[in-house]
């Protein structure tokens, strides 16, 4: 459920992003999604007091119901692995 809230969020920014005219616009939308962003870091666990990057940590069913983009990386509880899209499948990193 959450990785789905998460794509609509994500989702709804993209759409916005792209219907952004002006400056003010511009400033209205960041105030929205700077709103947003706790909620989404606690989601996805971006939040490390030692400032490192957390991927998201999913398992293969969770993963598989993503609409994943090229590009996409996630830590896969079910295998302990890094895992990207390469547009086609996924792949293990490293």
């Amino acid at each position: 459920m959450r990785v789905r809230n998460l794509e609509s969020t994500w989702n709804t920014f993209a759409v916005s992003l792209n219907n952004v005219a002006t400056k003010r616009e511009l400033r209205n939308l960041v105030a929205v999604i700077d709103s947003q962003i706790t909620s989404l870091e606690d989601t996805i666990g971006q939040r490390n007091a030692a400032g490192a990057l957390v991927v998201p940590r999913m398992t293969t069913v969770e993963r598989d119901a993503l609409s994943p983009i090229s590009g996409m990386q996630v830590f896969n509880r079910t295998t302990s692995t890094f895992q990207g899209y390469d547009g086609t499948t996924w792949q293990e990193l490293g």
